[in-house]
This record gives structure tokens, sequence and C-alpha cells, in this order.
């Protein structure tokens, strides 16, 4: 049975109900008019080239015609907003002949667009051909218009969702993950796929009871805020987050789930944690730290500058001006270059002087900074170093490296100086010997008087300097005060009152014992110009323990059980320029200057040769402390000294054979003249080539090789090898007047090897070579 549709029924009905010659519609096809006209649905009928066949009077209103014949002088075609989606509704319904829901767009009588489902069919004939179109159209413009804004509003919506900086999550009251940002999977590790459907992975077991507390709070409804919660990432590690959890509700109102927007905080944990330690710095750094603004007015002092600079805690804040802290010439640097300086360039640095309360004047290297907003200084912060104890270094570095200098330069000359004292001593002596003439005598003794004088001073700078060989031994201070204490009786006279306070307790002390004498001598002699009107002088020793702070503040090499000797006057008394100089060689602040100005200096040398130091307290009109440090020893016994005896007078002596060896000429004379005058025979050489050569050309004996140290070509120790490699019985006599050598002062500290220091007299010559000779006897004959 063919199937016919309501509207083709429609279409009968109204046909067939027509009055015969009236055209009007009677009976049912009135009724059916009526119901056709009546649906608020727009229906139409159209053939396939566009001609409406009929409308509706909804068609009729939905496209804003003023009637219905209106309308259907249209064409389809043309009431379509383009003719290709007539063309492609018409090519739909060919192929489909039936399509339901299709949107179109259609143009009014007043050309204004609108949008509507069309619901349309192909009605054919017999042979299968297109007959019409039938269809009704459905307004959906303001829909379509809605559904669009929904559409905008959700995408604005993802778009601030997945954009958004803080990770919006959620889930339904299960905990099972519905949605989850790109935010989330930043913060938390997780993408979505990986999360979505399964149970939120980010709380850690140790926050899960709080989690689901706060979980039921929403569910009933409320919104809740947290913060500093702990969450879990997908690498295990935690992240701090603040947390807003509001109730996901269904359409019914009822709660269906939980939106979270959580923030991360770990950056700014971390922040605050390095703000928190800034400002422990800031509190315990021991360098100044300061804030002022613009102008000079101080707003902030830590209390490192407080402490520094005398100032209170409560008075840091104090609107005082930052150059107000300094003495006048560094108030006229801070004021017109630091601070102008700083604002203009960004910075400032350099080295200025602040004033504390106390009226001490501390040297510091200070920065200071400009600190700006968009190119406007906001505040200026400094920082100042304390280099008082920086400085302190520095002077004793630089007294350090002066007595190196010195020490050089005494060093250099000494072996060439003492070979020239040597020849003018030695000869000298000899001449004293045979002259009778008194005035050609006193006039001889003068001049070996000088030279003695020459030899003290070359021995004084080198002491000074460190490079003189000591005689070191196990020493009691109080034993050395005691020896010479008739001698500082004299030298303290009757106007200064000499007390000693020793203290029975200290330890021994590693130290020449002649040079010692002679520093406390010094020191002694020193405290007495120092009272010209008399006074009190005090000798003191004590038994000290350093700590490591204190023994670094005295300069001395390591912490432990220290001697101490201390040497005390009332008088004068020195100021810090006076002070800081008075271990510089030649310096003095006698008017009349006597000797060589070495007196103190000598000593320093000496205390600082044996391990120890000296320290100074002093201030003008209050008189001055002079303390020695050395290091306590471990007791041992004392060390037995190679001494030479003086002998005057000729020595009776057989002529046993000595090989001298020196490079300077004439105190190779003047040692073969001494030596041949003692009755021995003497081959002389100018260095070891030489020696070694008339050793070879000698078939007798050799009993002795007195050889200088320092030689060109081959040196004393060399030639002595090779010599007593040949001839093993030979004794050996090494004499030098050059000690900043090596070798040297291990010969010197050496108590089995015998040596002879520049200059030497010809007694002191003749009495070492005989000491040499006469042990060696002794072995043979031990032997």
């Amino acid at each position: 049975m063919k199937r016919i549709s309501f509207l083709q029924r429609l279409r009968a009905l109204i046909a067939g109900g027509r009055k015969p010659g009236t055209g009007e519609i009677s009976g049912p096809e009135s009724r059916y008019r009526r119901l056709f006209d009546g649906l608020p649905l727009g229906l139409y009928l159209t053939s396939p080239d566009g001609t409406i066949i009929d409308v509706n009077t909804a068609a009729v209103q939905l496209l804003g015609y003023p009637d219905r014949e209106a309308l259907m002088k249209a064409n389809a075609f043309d009431i379509f907003a383009d003719r290709g989606m007539r063309a492609d509704q018409v090519k739909a319904l060919e192929e489909e002949e039936l399509i339901r829901g299709y949107e179109v767009q259609l143009r009014c009588y007043d050309g204004t667009l609108i949008w509507a489902l069309d619901y349309a069919r192909t009605v054919k004939d017999s042979l299968g051909r297109v007959k019409f179109y039938e269809g009704a159209l459905e307004d959906i413009t303001e829909r379509k218009a809605a559904r669009e804004q929904l559409k905008e509003t959700n995408e604005t919506l993802q778009a601030l969702v997945g954009g958004s900086p803080l990770a919006i999550i959620s889930h339904d009251l299960d905990g099972n993950v519905l949605s989850w940002n790109q935010a989330a999977e930043s913060i938390f590790g997780w993408s979505q796929q990986e999360v979505a459907g399964k149970p939120l992975p980010i709380v850690p077991d140790h926050e899960w009871d709080d989690f689901v507390r706060m979980m039921r709070l929403v569910a009933q409804g409320e919104t809740i805020t947290a913060s500093d919660l702990h969450r879990k990432r997908k690498d295990g590690s935690t992240v701090i987050t603040s947390v807003s959890a509001a109730p996901l509700r269904n359409e019914d109102g009822s709660v269906a789930g939980v939106l979270g927007m959580f923030a991360d905080l770990t950056k700014r944990r971390e922040a605050e944690e390095t703000q928190r330690r800034l400002a422990e710095i800031l509190e315990g750094t021991p360098d100044l730290v300061g804030i002022a603004s613009i102008d000079g007015h101080g707003i902030y002092l830590n209390p490192a500058g407080c402490r520094m600079l005398g100032v209170e805690l409560e008075e840091s804040t104090d609107p005082k001006l930052v150059w107000e802290y300094h003495p006048p010439e560094y108030a006229e640097l801070i004021r017109n270059v630091a601070l102008p300086s700083a604002i203009s360039d960004g910075s400032w640095t350099g080295e200025v002087v602040f004033a504390s309360a106390d009226g001490r004047e501390i040297p510091t290297s200070m920065v200071m900074i400009a600190h700006r907003t968009d190119d406007i200084v906001d505040y200026i912060s400094v920082i100042a170093r304390d280099l008082t104890e920086q400085k302190w270094l520095e002077d004793r570095v630089r007294q350090a490296q002066t007595m190196d200098a010195i020490g050089r330069l005494a060093g250099g000359i000494a072996h060439d100086f003492n070979n020239l004292l040597t020849t003018i001593i030695g000869h000298s002596d000899l001449l004293l010997r045979f002259l009778a003439d008194e005035q050609a005598r006193d006039d001889v003794a003068s001049i070996k008087e000088a030279g003695q004088r020459a030899a003290t001073l070359t021995s004084q700078l080198l002491a000074f300097s460190r490079r003189q060989v000591l005689q070191l031994k196990p020493l009691d201070l109080n034993s050395v005060i005691g020896d010479i204490g008739s001698r500082l009786k004299e030298m303290v006279g009757s106007n200064i009152e000499l007390a000693t306070v020793l203290d029975g307790t200290i330890g021994r002390v590693k130290a020449d014992s002649v040079q010692m004498e002679e520093v406390i001598s010094a020191l002694v002699e020193n405290a007495c110009e120092a009272m010209p009107d008399g006074g009190v002088l005090t000798l003191e020793t004590a038994d000290v323990e350093l700590a490591r702070d204190s023994a670094k503040h005295l300069g001395v090499a390591q912490p432990g059980r220290y001697a101490v000797l201390s040497v005390t006057d009332t008088g004068l008394g020195m100021d810090e320029e006076t002070k800081a100089r008075i271990f510089e060689p030649f310096f003095s602040t006698k008017k009349e200057v006597k000797g060589t100005g070495l007196g103190l200096p000598t000593g320093y040398g000496i205390i600082k040769q044996s391990g120890g130091e000296i320290w100074v307290s002093s201030e003008p009109a209050s008189g001055t402390t002079v303390s020695i440090y050395l290091p306590v020893i471990v007791a041992e016994r004392d060390a037995q000294t190679t001494g030479v005896p003086v002998i005057d007078g000729q020595l009776d002596y057989d002529r046993e054979t000595i090989l001298l060896v020196e490079d300077e000429p004439a105190v190779l004379n003047l040692a073969g003249r001494v030596l041949r005058a003692h009755g021995f025979s003497v081959i002389e050489a100018h260095d070891g080539v030489e020696a070694l050569e008339a050793q070879r050309n000698y078939d007798g004996t050799i009993d002795l090789l007195i050889t200088d140290v320092v030689m060109p070509r081959i040196g004393g120790p060399e030639l002595a090898t090779r010599m007593i490699g040949l001839r093993p019985e030979l004794r050996v006599i090494y004499m030098s007047g050059y000690t900043d050598n090596k070798t040297v002062r291990e010969m010197m500290a050496d108590r089995s090897t015998f040596f002879l220091q520049k200059p030497f007299t010809p007694s002191a010559l003749a009495a070492i070579t005989k000491r040499v000779l006469e042990n060696d006897v002794e072995d043979s004959k031990a032997g």
C-alpha cells in the first residue's frame, strides 16, 4: 500500500472540499485548512525548481512576509541565505528522501537572517519522479544564539581553567578524578590521562585523615580554604600548597563532587625561608650592615654595626646622618663623594674610618649601594668590614718584609765583609804583638776595636733578620735573670727601683743563653731611658697557657704553654705611632742617638728566631710593658757546646801539615802566616780545585783540612767529602762569615763539626787548630 504523507492527505482533503464553481473550502477541508494554518511549525510545499506550492501562516510569520500570497511569489532558492545551502538540501533529499533537523539559514522579508531546523521529505509520483518537497520549519535562531554563547562561554571557561596557574581539580565524592587541568599536571606531575576516573593520587598518607575530614565538610555544602598543606608529586617529592574547595552540585542541587583549586607555595615558602636566613645573616654577620635614605638619614643598623660603633640596639634606627659616624675628613668623603657616586653610578667602594662612641677610630673597607625601582633610588645600603686586625697583620708583614730585606742585605755582604774584618782584626792583632811604640799600639788597638765593633754590627743585623746562628739549648729564664742580676743593678743606677717577681713554676725554653742575656739587657736599658727622673722597673716571669685565639692575637705560632718574661717601667710611655716603629732598625726616640739603634730590633729577631714573640703595651705617661713569650719545651739534657779556648802566645807544635783553602787572598795570607808562626806546615789553595790538585802533588801526610765553606767551582763541604775519600784519616775545620746558607747553619748546629766563625782572631784560629789535632792524637792513642 502506497504511503501518503500527512501533508498530502491534508492537501487532498483541502482540494476535495472546495465547492463547485466557487473555490471555497467546505466541510472537512475547511477543518484541515484550519489545522494546516494553525500549526505553530512553518509548513511548506516546494517544487524542485524552488516554486513555493503552499505555506501555512506560521511559515509566513516565521519569514516576516505580509501575507501568504507574498511569500508564495518568492522562490525557495532566494529564501535561503545561501543558494548553495538550498542546493545541498535538495541533494540530500534526493539521496535520502527524508531529512530531520537539517539546519538552514533563511532570509526574511526584511532581509534579516534566521536559523531554522528543517524536517523535510521528497514526494514522488508513480514513476519515481519528484513531484515536490514537503517540510516543516522550526525557528531556532534564539536557541542557536544561546548555544553559541554557551559554547563561547565554555571555551572561555576552558581557556581560563587550562591557562590558570592554579591546579584546578574536580573529583566525585568517592575521590575519583573528574577533571585535571594543565597546571595540575605541571604542579603534581601526572597527566590528565593518567588520573582521569581514578582515585586522587596527590594526598600523602600522613595527611589522609585531614583530607577526609575536609571532604566531609564540602559534601555537606561548605566551602573551605586551607594553607601549608603537604601534597605529593608523581616523583615522590612534596609540594606545599594552599587549597580552596567548593561543592559540585547536580541539577537538583545535591552535592555530586568537589572542585578544588591548589596554589603551589613551595617557591614562596623557599623565598620566605631565604629571607629568614638572610635576616639571620644580617643579624649574625660580623660586618656592619646599614640602610639609609638617599639624603643620608639612617634607617637600619645591624647588631654588628651597633657593636662596632658603640650604639645601643634601640638607637640603631635613630635617623642620624651616616657621615656623623666618621671623623671630619672621612665625613666629607662620605657626604661629598661616596653618597653622590653611589646614587649616580649604582655603587661606591673604598676604605674609610669610622669613629666609635668611645672615641676609637676603626679602619674599614666599605661598599655603598644604591637600590632602585624604575630608575628611582629608593634607599642606600652600606656594608663595612672592620680592617683593624688586617691592618695590624699588614703592619707585621711589612715589618717582616723589612727584616727580610735587611737580612738579605746583611747576608749578602756578610761573606765579603767578614773576610775584610778578619783581615783587619787579624793583622791588627799581629801588629799589637810586635809594636813597642805606645802611640802606634794605641792606633792599632783603635783599628782592631773598630773592626770588632763592625763585626758586632754585622752580627746584630743578622740577628735582627733572624739569620744569625743561635746556640739553642734548654734554658730557665729565672736563672738567666739571676745570672745577670748584678749587671742589671749597675744599669738601673740609684734613682730607679729594680724589682723582680719570678714564678718558680715556669717551664724551660729553648734559647741561646748569651743572646737572651743581651735581649734582657737591651729591654732594661730602654726602660731606664724612659724614666729619666727615676721610677720602678719590674722584671716578672709567669707560666701561661695560650688558647688558639690568644695565640693568634699575640702572633705566636701555636697555642699551648708559654713562659713569659715581662719588663715593666713607670716611665714616659709611647703613643701608637712610636709603638709601631720601636722594632724598626735604626729607629730611636732619643734626641741624641748613641750606638747603632739595633738593640730592640736585634732582640726582636732573636726572640722570633727562638720561636717566640714580643708584645708591647704602652700609653703616653702610663709606662710600658714589654713581654717576651717563649714556648715551653719538654725537659732534656743540656747540649754540650764545642767551645774554642782563646790561646795567647805561640804554640810549640810539631810540623803537622795543614791544607788551607780560602778564596779571599788576604784571609788566606793571614791564616797561613798565623799557622806557620805556630809551627805548622801549610799548603795554600785558593779554591777546591787547587786544593785537590795540591793534595795529588803532595806525597806526605795531610793532617788537617781548613777550608772556607762558600767558594767558587768546588765548595768546602764537597771538597772535604772528596778529600776524606782519598785520605780517610783527615780532620776538617770549616770557616765562614756567611751564615745565610743552609749548609753553614747545619754545620754550626752540628756539635760534631768543627766550625770557625769569621771574623776570627789569630789566637782563635790557632786554638781550634790545636784542639782538633790534639783530639786526633787522643783518638789514635785510644785506637
